[in-house]
């Protein structure tokens, strides 16, 4: 399975959620600097939404805000696919 590696720049953390098939993945918070990495399926996409603020990010704000990405994408907060304002 394939490591989606997602980086924070540009900002002293941020928080994220992803959605996978309608399971989400709470709330991941990266500090500036941190990299972290997300496992899955092949070539299988899947949504993500991040802010900076220090708060829960809603399925609703997901939906609205998100980006698609696939399993091997390199995701960095700090650019604004995904960013919720």
């Amino acid at each position: 399975m394939p490591n989606s590696r997602s980086e924070c720049v540009n900002n002293d953390h941020a928080v994220v959620k992803i959605t996978f098939r309608h399971t989400g993945i709470e709330n991941m918070t990266l500090n500036h600097g941190q990299a972290d990495s997300i496992v899955g399926p092949q070539d299988e996409e899947f949504r993500y939404a991040w802010k900076i603020r220090d708060e829960l990010i809603t399925d609703d704000e997901v939906t609205r805000y998100g980006a698609q990405a696939r399993y091997g994408d390199t995701l960095v907060f700090g650019n604004p696919p995904g960013k919720v304002p």
